[in-house]
C-alpha cells in the first residue's frame, strides 16, 4: 500500500504555517485544552482535587511546568501560576526543540493555555509565550516535513505532539489542518501495520512513543477532531495498543524484554506508562483499556506521571468503565506483516504464566538482533532476554546485548551475531517509504508463517531465515505450540555451513543432568527436555554476559533491571525439539517423550500428542 507522503509537500506551507501563526486568536470561551464540558470539565476536576486520592497528587504537580499550571486550575495557588510563569520565561526555543527528548518546550502550551485566566499572566507575557509555542510548532513541523527519523521512531510522534498543542493551545487552524493530516497520511496507517504495536522496546514504544501520540489525540479532540473515531475506522489499531500494552506487560506489570528496553521507571506499568493506558482507554471506550486501567489501579496507587500529562488522574483514577471486566483473549498475534510478535498466557492472574515470541522486520536502531527470540514469566523470568540498556554506544550493548548471542535463539557459528545479519537504519518517513526501501535494500527479518489457537492450545510458526546472512544460513523454521497445561513445546529445523547452538538465558544458574535441564526460582520451576537432537550436548554458560569466553558486563543498573547470569546451550545436530514445562517450584516431573508419525516427528507430553509437520502446517494435537 503506497500513502501519501507529507514531506513532499512544497515548503511554502511551513511560511503559511508560521503567517497563519501570528494571524491566530485565541478562544477564551471554549474548554482550556484536554478540558471538556460535564465529567471532562474544570470544575469536575476541581471537585475531585479536593478528595482523596487525588489531593495526595496535587504536590506532584510542582515537579514541571504545566503542572504548576495545571495546580492553580484545579485549586487557585497564586505560587504555583507563578512558579510556572517563571518557567514559561525561562524556557528557550534554541534547546532543540525537545525533539531529541521530551523537552519541557513541548509542553508549553499546556501551560499557557491552563494560565489563560490568570490575572498574572499579562497580555505581553501571552504573546511572548505563544511566540514561543509557535517558534517551536513550526520546528515540529519543518521536521516532520524533512528527512529525519523514522515515523516510527519516538521522534515523530514528539513533534507530532508539538503541532498538535500548540493547535489546541493557540486555537491555530493551519496548525490543526497539518496536525490531522499527518495522523491521517503518515502516522495511522504506520501504527495500524503494526496493530497498534511498538517497534523497540517497550520503554521507548509507550513513554516515548505511545504518550505523545496519545497527547496529541486528546489535545486534537478537544479542538473538535476525533483521531480516536478515525483510527477505529481505519483497523481500530487504538483499541489493539490497549490490548498490545496488556499483554507486553508480565503479570507483575513490568515489561516483556525485548530490544532497548529502559530500566527504573519507564520499564513498568506502574508510573508513567499508566497515564498512557488511561488516556487511550478514555478516548477509545475499548474495554480492554477500560480493564488494563482498573488492572494497573488496583495494584497501585497515584503516581507522578514522569514524561507524560499530569491531567488523566483526576479524570481517570478510581473511574467506573463500562465493559471493564473485558480482559483480552489470552493469545494475541500482532503486525504480522510486520513486527510479528505472538503472546501466550496461561490467564491473566498474578501467578499466571506468559510466554512472548517476536519474528518480524527491522524497523529502528533501539531494536536487537533477536528473531526467533521467546520469553517465558512466572512469578519471575524463567526464560528471558539477556542484558540491559545502558548507555547506547557501550560496549555491553554493541557487542553483547543487541546481538542473538542475548537472545533465546539459534545462533550458528561463533560469532555474538550468531549469523544474523546486523541492519543499521531508521530513516523510514512512512509506511510506503519503508515498504519500498524493504524490498530495495533486503530489510526482510522473518517472516510469520502460521497461527493457530484452539481450545486450550495455541501455535506460532516463523521463517527466521531472511534475517540471517544466506552464506551461512540456508534455512531456519521455528515453532511454538504452547498447552494450557503449562507447556511450551520449541520446534527448530535448520541448513546451515555452521554449527547451530540453541540457546536459553536466565538469571538462576541452570541445572543439568543429560539431557534435561531445570531452572529455579523461589515460586517457579523451568523444566527443559531436550528431544532433539538425539545425540544432543546440553551445557550451562556462566555466570556472565559471555562472548566466547569474554564478558561484557552491564554498564548501567537500576530498578526492573534484570540482565541475567546463565544460558542453556543445546548443539550436536541440524533439528532441535524441546519441551518446556511451567510449574510451581515443588511440582512433580511431567514426563515427555518424542514420537513419529511417518515422516512427521512430534511430541506426548501431559496427556497431549503433539505432531509437526513438515510442510509447516499448523500440528495436530489430540489429547
Amino acid at each position: 500500500m503506497q500513502v501519501p507522503r507529507l514531506i513532499d509537500a512544497p515548503r511554502q506551507f511551513l511560511l503559511f504555517l508560521c503567517l497563519a501563526a501570528a494571524a491566530s486568536a485565541e478562544d477564551a470561551s471554549r474548554p482550556p485544552a484536554f478540558f471538556a464540558d460535564g465529567d471532562l470539565s474544570v470544575a469536575a476536576a476541581r471537585e475531585r482535587a479536593k478528595e482523596k486520592p487525588w489531593s495526595d497528587r496535587l504536590p506532584d504537580l510542582n515537579e514541571s511546568t504545566h503542572g504548576k499550571a495545571l495546580l492553580w486550575l484545579l485549586t487557585g495557588d497564586e505560587e504555583a501560576a507563578k512558579a510556572a510563569l517563571a518557567d514559561m520565561k525561562a524556557a528557550s526555543v534554541d534547546d532543540g526543540y525537545g525533539l531529541s527528548e521530551q523537552g519541557p518546550i513541548l509542553w508549553l502550551p499546556l501551560a499557557h493555555d491552563w494560565l489563560r485566566d490568570w490575572s498574572g499572566y499579562s497580555a505581553a507575557d501571552r504573546k511572548e509565550t505563544a511566540g514561543k509555542i509557535s517558534k517551536t510548532a513550526d520546528a515540529c513541523v519543518e521536521f516532520l516535513k524533512g528527512t529525519g527519523d523514522s515515523v516510527w521512531h519516538t521522534s515523530a510522534p514528539r513533534a507530532w505532539m508539538g503541532v498538535s498543542l500548540a493547535a489546541a493551545a493557540l486555537d491555530n487552524p493551519a496548525y490543526l489542518k497539518f496536525a490531522r493530516e499527518y495522523f491521517e497520511s503518515v502516522y495511522s496507517p504506520a501504527m495500524a501495520a503494526l496493530d497498534g504495536g511498538a517497534v523497540a522496546g517497550l520503554s521507548y514504544g509507550v513513554c516515548e512513543g505511545f504518550a505523545p501520540a496519545a497527547h496529541a489525540l486528546w489535545a486534537l479532540k478537544s479542538r473538535g477532531y476525533d483521531g480516536f473515531a478515525y483510527a477505529k475506522a481505519h483497523g481500530d489499531w487504538l483499541a489493539a495498543r490497549l490490548a498490545y500494552m496488556a499483554h507486553s506487560a508480565a503479570p507483575d506489570l513490568t515489561w516483556q524484554r525485548w530490544g532497548d528496553c529502559v530500566a527504573g521507571s519507564r520499564a513498568s506499568l506502574k508510573e508513567e506508562a499508566r497515564n498512557v493506558v488511561d488516556m487511550l482507554a478514555l478516548g477509545t471506550g475499548a474495554p480492554e483499556g477500560a480493564w488494563l486501567s482498573n488492572r494497573v489501579a488496583a495494584r497501585y496507587t497515584l503516581n507522578a506521571g514522569y514524561h507524560s500529562c499530569v491531567l488523566p488522574d483526576f479524570f481517570v483514577f478510581g473511574r467506573t468503565w463500562p465493559g471493564d471486566d473485558a480482559a483480552p483473549g489470552r493469545f494475541r498475534l500482532f503486525g504480522r506483516e510486520a513486527i510479528g510478535q505472538a503472546f501466550f498466557r496461561s490467564g491473566w492472574d498474578d501467578d499466571s504464566t506468559a510466554v512472548f515470541f517476536k519474528a518480524g522486520d527491522y524497523f529502528d536502531n533501539h531494536g536487537h538482533f533477536d528473531q526467533g527470540h521467546f520469553t517465558i514469566f512466572r512469578s519471575g523470568w524463567l526464560a528471558q532476554d539477556s542484558g540491559n540498556y545502558g548507555d547506547f554506544n557501550a560496549a555491553h550493548r554493541l557487542e553483547y546485548a543487541r546481538k542473538s548471542i542475548a537472545h533465546n535463539t539459534v545462533v550458528f557459528g561463533t560469532d555474538a551475531d550468531g549469523g544474523q545479519r546486523i541492519v543499521n537504519r531508521q530513516d523510514f518517513q512512512d509506511l510506503g517509504d519503508w515498504q519500498k526501501k524493504k524490498r530495495a535494500h533486503n530489510l526482510e527479518g522473518a517472516d510469520i508463517t502460521g497461527w493457530h489457537v484452539a481450545e486450550g492450545w495455541a501455535y506460532v510458526s516463523a521463517n527466521l531465515a531472511p534475517g540471517y546472512d544466506p552464506k551461512v544460513v540456508g534455512a531456519f523454521v521455528r515453532e511454538l505450540v504452547w498447552l494450557d497445561e503449562g507447556v511450551l513445546i520449541v520446534h527448530d529445523r535448520t541448513s546451515s555451513k555452521a554449527a547451530p547452538r540453541w540457546l536459553l538465558h536466565s538469571t538462576p544458574e541452570p541445572a543439568i543432568e543429560g539431557s534435561m535441564f531445570t531452572i529455579t526460582t523461589d515460586a517457579s520451576r523451568l523444566s527443559g527436555r531436550v528431544l532433539l537432537p538425539t545425540k544432543q550436548r546440553v551445557a550451562k554458560v556462566g555466570p556472565g554476559c559471555l562472548v566466547d569466553g569474554k564478558d561484557f558486563p552491564p554498564d548501567k543498573t537500576a530498578d526492573y533491571a534484570v540482565p541475567g547470569a546463565w544460558r542453556v546451550e543445546v548443539s550436536g545436530g541440524v533439528e532441535f525439539l524441546v519441551v518446556l514445562v511451567v510449574s510451581d517450584a515443588k511440582a512433580e516431573a511431567t514426563e515427555a517423550t518424542i514420537v513419529k508419525d511417518g515422516d512427521a516427528v512430534g511430541v506426548e507430553v501431559g496427556g497431549r500428542r503433539v505432531v509437526f509437520r513438515k510442510d509447516g502446517a499448523a500440528p495436530v494435537t489430540v489429547r
